[in-house]
């Protein structure tokens, strides 16, 4: 069996807290060597949560990671949200979409 690694174009990583979400967007541009890294930090009312999740669907991004204190994400991964990123298969509460 051969492992291959899996490099998505458009991915983001976020570090959720108790005050806000800090986000980082990479992109790798066609061609390109090095990734596009935009960073920016959101807070954590409805209206932020919508906004960041406006954010990430601009940017085509196809791959989130989430790092969370305690019950912070919460917020961030509700089943009810209307967004184009599927959560992975076997993610906490099972089933669902990102922010």
């Amino acid at each position: 069996m051969v492992e291959e690694d899996v490099l998505h174009a458009r991915c983001a990583g976020l570090d959720i807290s108790k005050r806000d979400a800090k986000c980082c967007v990479r992109v790798l541009p066609e061609g390109a060597k090095r990734p596009r890294l935009e960073h920016t930090t959101w807070g954590v009312s409805v209206a932020e949560v919508d906004k960041l999740r406006r954010h990430l669907e601009e940017a085509d991004v196809t791959c989130v990671v989430m790092e969370a204190t305690s019950t912070y994400w919460k917020p961030f991964v509700r089943h009810e949200a209307h967004c184009s990123i599927p959560r992975a298969a076997g993610a906490d509460s099972g089933g669902g979409w990102w922010v």
